[in-house]
């Protein structure tokens, strides 16, 4: 899909004219379990729409069949941004493993998406986009073309070698349109979090088994003390039998 709009902005003049004229995003939000969440968007000004499509119809028609998938909920979006009227796709879902979450963001055909996850209570996810290289190295991001990737962990990030979204610590972003337009061949995203799942369930099985011991303790001093106060009511007893004998 990419390419195809890219063969249709081609030219220079189209592209000053109608500057700041597409935005395009992916990201992937880490989830318990493996599990991930996959977002893809276009959203495109009405100038170019017309320019391209004709029409916002054949616009949102070729939209829908780029984005057939079964783990994705294609929403169509418009809105007005600065007096410039806006029309997009948002495509949003979970799958169950990195590989189905890579190949929802290699679909375009241009780059290719890696996705890694390593660590155990400090868990660090690298991204990594490569460009089939067939970009032609021009610099679109400077007519306003966005291209951004993001990504989202479950807690507050500890490092990144992206920008941290003002709003939500949890979010970082890139702007990836040197790879997919510019002429780079890779760009590497990553992300470092505390995975505090197993922090607080060692916590909670540590203390539980502190719990359990102090009872075992308990139980053992008592059955002691217990003994204790049986055994001379048992001697007086014997020794008043003797004595009547």
């Amino acid at each position: 899909m990419k390419k195809k709009l890219l063969s249709l902005i081609f030219p220079v003049m189209i592209l000053l004219t109608l500057s700041g004229c597409m935005r395009m995003e992916r990201g992937i939000e880490i989830k318990s379990g493996g599990r991930i969440g996959v977002t893809v968007s276009l959203a495109m000004a009405e100038e170019l729409i017309d320019y391209m499509y004709g029409s916002t119809e054949e616009f949102y028609e070729d939209m829908d069949e780029s984005y057939q998938d079964p783990n994705l909920k294609v929403e169509l979006t418009d809105f007005e941004e600065d007096g410039t009227q806006w029309y997009g796709v948002r495509a949003a879902g979970t799958v169950l493993n990195k590989e189905q979450a890579e190949k929802i963001l290699s679909s375009d055909g241009s780059s290719s998406v890696d996705i890694e996850t390593k660590g155990f209570i400090k868990k660090t996810v690298t991204v990594t986009l490569t460009s089939d290289g067939s970009s032609d190295g021009m610099d679109y991001g400077s007519y306003g073309i966005k291209d951004i990737f993001s990504i989202r962990v479950p807690s507050k990030i500890v490092s990144t070698n992206g920008k941290i979204d003002s709003s939500d610590n949890r979010l970082a972003t890139w702007d990836v349109s040197d790879v997919d337009f510019g002429g780079e061949l890779e760009k590497e995203m990553t992300v470092s979090y505390m995975n505090w799942f197993p922090v607080i369930l060692g916590t909670i099985c540590f203390l539980a088994v502190i719990l359990i011991i102090v009872l075992v303790i308990i139980v053992v001093v008592i059955a002691v003390v217990v003994k204790k106060k049986k055994k001379p009511t048992q001697v007086s007893q014997t020794a008043t039998e003797d004595t009547n004998v």
